[in-house]
């Protein structure tokens, strides 16, 4: 599958306007269901994702690819980050 930005994809979450914390839950469940390794591309059209997702994706030890309002795309890192 392949992303709004050209990179291949695993799996693709569309967010909507959600923010903050539900934005945080809606990430941890994404990506349990990936395999180390994939990754997914969320589309998020709240203006605070581009603070959150990455400040998530350090906190969990996830890499962010792809920062490119309202795409990310988000590479899956060991389980014990969820």
């Amino acid at each position: 599958m392949r992303s709004e930005t050209n990179q291949h994809i695993d799996a693709r979450w569309v967010a909507g306007e959600i923010g903050c914390s539900q934005l945080a839950v809606g990430l941890q469940r994404a990506l349990a269901g990936l395999n180390v390794g994939e990754r997914i591309e969320v589309v998020v059209h709240n203006e605070g994702a581009d603070i959150d997702i990455p400040a998530w994706c350090y906190m969990t030890g996830h890499d962010l690819l792809v920062l490119n309002h309202p795409v990310y795309i988000i590479q899956k890192q060991g389980d014990q980050h969820v």
